[in-house]
């Protein structure tokens, strides 16, 4: 794989809750970048500090940040400091963020509590602009017994058709399983034809660039997002 001095540098942004795949994607993908990566097991997280693996693939530079995996709705202060971390990070980063990705369990079955309010979060990160350039992929396919393989397509099926969406448009799903592993590198593939440069930013992205006084991420789509439990009673900050 040759470097091409010449591309512009495709950023990618990950993010998913603890033990969703982000460190076994970027193991995949990055060949000897992400060889050291350690990867979790269930629901013990291995990534507390955003980090940056820059690599070339198909003659274009990419630069994944994987971030510290999202926690439960009850976490409100735990959230609200991983979205410090993606913030400060996005302000220290030379490139507009490319695309982003979320990670979803297909283990975790019903799109429901946790992985629906995580997906929210994400929303509220991209923004309503940033919508073509979201994708979301499902993990931990390898974990499923072949008889029971049916049953899983269905909920990929049911995902593609329900809660995946934004503004009425359904968001683009990729299947990450380990016996295809061509589909990683689909991924990448499919953000590669996108144009670099000028196009709308990160809905976060856009707020801590554009407001250099900002220094809460509550106030920010994502932090109100985060807050909306606490304003309801549902949790508080310890």
């Amino acid at each position: 794989m040759a470097a091409n001095i010449a591309s512009p540098e495709v950023t990618l942004l990950l993010i998913g809750p603890t033990g969703s795949g982000k460190s076994s994607f970027i193991q995949k993908v990055a060949g000897p970048v992400g060889r050291d990566i350690n990867i979790g097991s269930g629901p013990n997280p291995c990534t507390f500090r955003c980090k940056v693996y820059k690599f070339t693939y198909n003659e274009t530079r990419f630069a994944i940040i994987d971030t510290p995996g999202l926690e439960d709705v009850a976490a409100t202060a735990a959230n609200l400091k991983i979205l410090q971390e993606i913030a400060n990070q996005l302000k220290a980063h030379d490139a507009n963020v490319t695309g982003a990705i979320y990670f979803h369990r297909i283990t975790d079955k019903r799109f429901t509590g946790t992985s629906r309010f995580n997906f929210d979060i994400f929303k509220a990160i991209c923004g309503e602009a940033f919508f073509p350039r979201m994708v979301c992929v499902t993990t931990m396919w390898n974990n499923i017994k072949p008889r029971r393989m049916p049953d899983f397509e269905s909920l990929s099926k049911e995902l593609r058709q329900g809660p995946m969406d934004f503004a009425g448009k359904s968001v683009k799903i990729f299947d990450l399983n380990g016996s295809d592993p061509d589909v990683y590198f689909e991924v990448l593939s499919y953000f590669a034809q996108f144009p670099r440069g000028n196009h709308r930013p990160l809905q976060l992205e856009k707020e801590v660039r554009g407001n250099p006084r900002l220094k809460s991420v509550k106030k920010t789509m994502a932090g109100r997002e985060v807050m909306k439990n606490v304003n309801a009673g549902f949790c508080v900050i310890l």
